[in-house]
Parts: structure tokens; C-alpha cells; sequence
């Protein structure tokens, strides 16, 4: 099985990089304490300024598609993958993230691309809203790469959605 290596090829972008995750670190959220990621942004427009909704990857240090996930609020990224300045997510992607990280495995990258970004460069689904755009998306390049994804869900894609001729 060929692994999916090229992110940019679907439009999306490199937003921020997750460096490390030092064991002794950590902040208190929402009554529990987490290990702190270390990140770097790639691009403070892309984190900050665009808004959603979006669909975004995490690649691993050798540049495997890893994760597909969307954000469906009309705000940022930074809104989604960040609380307190540093980087938060599901607990469930976030054990494959600090066990990347803790084996030496890094950066990974975040990737990003919002529903208007899409919309002025490919020719997609104008039929759809914009939240519905990414929800399809997301679900659809789960289930073409979903054997070497970290994500255990698996949402539905509507019958008609098709990324047309610009991703395969």
C-alpha cells in the first residue's frame, strides 16, 4: 500500500509544526492536567486570520497524511487546536501526537484549508454549504486513507459528494 505523502497537492497548507512534548510540562484543563506540545507556527495568517469552517491534516515527521479533521466555526483555526496558548486536541489524537513526539518522531505538520479557500481555487459542490463542504470532505479523505489514519472515526459522506478530478 502506497502511503498519501502530499498534502499540498489537496490545497492544503502548512500552518503550524508540533516539535516535542517534555514529560515534566504540563497545564490544567478542564479539571485535568495535560502535557504541554510544544509548537511552532508556519503561518500566523493561516492559524489566526482565516476563518472557518476547514478541513485540516497532520502529517508525521516523514510526511504521512496521519489525521483529517474539520473545524465547522466561522473562527480560526488557533480556535480549535489551541487553549492557553498551547496546543490542545481530543485526547484520542492527542496519544498518537505525544507518542509521535515522545519516540523522536518529529515535527508533525498541520495543514489547513478553509471551505472559501476551496471554493475560489476548484470547482467543488456548489450546491453544499460551507459547514457541509468540509463535513463531506473530511469524511470522504478518511475513508480513501483511512488505513493509515490515526482517526477512529469514521463520519458518513453523502452519495453524491465527489472531490472531482482535482484529488485523485
Amino acid at each position: 500500500m502506497k502511503l498519501f505523502t502530499d498534502p499540498a497537492a489537496l490545497g492544503l497548507e502548512q500552518t503550524f509544526v508540533m516539535t516535542t512534548a517534555p514529560a515534566h510540562k504540563t497545564f490544567y484543563y478542564r479539571r485535568e492536567h495535560k502535557r504541554v506540545i510544544e509548537s511552532r507556527v508556519l503561518s500566523e495568517w493561516r492559524l489566526r486570520g482565516v476563518a472557518g469552517p476547514l478541513i485540516y491534516a497532520v502529517t508525521d515527521c516523514d510526511g504521512v497524511l496521519r489525521y483529517v479533521g474539520k473545524w465547522v466555526s466561522a473562527t480560526p483555526l488557533y480556535a480549535r487546536w489551541f487553549r492557553h496558548s498551547l496546543v490542545h486536541h481530543q485526547t484520542s489524537s492527542r496519544t498518537f501526537y505525544l507518542r509521535e513526539l515522545d519516540a523522536g518522531r518529529t515535527p508533525l505538520t498541520v495543514w489547513s484549508l478553509s471551505a472559501s479557500e476551496l471554493r475560489q481555487r476548484f470547482l467543488v459542490q456548489p450546491n453544499m454549504t460551507d459547514t457541509q463542504l468540509i463535513e463531506n470532505l473530511e469524511g470522504l479523505w478518511i475513508q480513501r486513507w483511512g488505513g493509515q489514519l490515526w482517526n477512529k472515526h469514521r463520519p458518513p459522506v453523502a452519495a453524491t459528494f465527489s472531490d472531482g478530478e482535482y484529488w485523485k
